[in-house]
């Protein structure tokens, strides 16, 4: 799988259950994109997420 069909795949998934809000996605998306990927790193998550509320 490459870089942009993972990546799709991750946000599409989050996507599907996102029906709370994107409060209610933010630790799942943390869980994904930080520990499991490493994407980001917790501080920029953090960083990410205070600017998009």
């Amino acid at each position: 799988m490459t870089d942009l069909q993972l990546l799709f795949s991750v946000f599409f998934r989050l996507g599907l259950l996102s029906f709370g809000g994107s409060t209610a996605i933010l630790p799942e998306l943390e869980r994904q994109v930080v520990r499991e990927y490493g994407w980001l790193t917790h501080q920029g998550s953090s960083k990410a997420s205070r600017s998009a509320n």
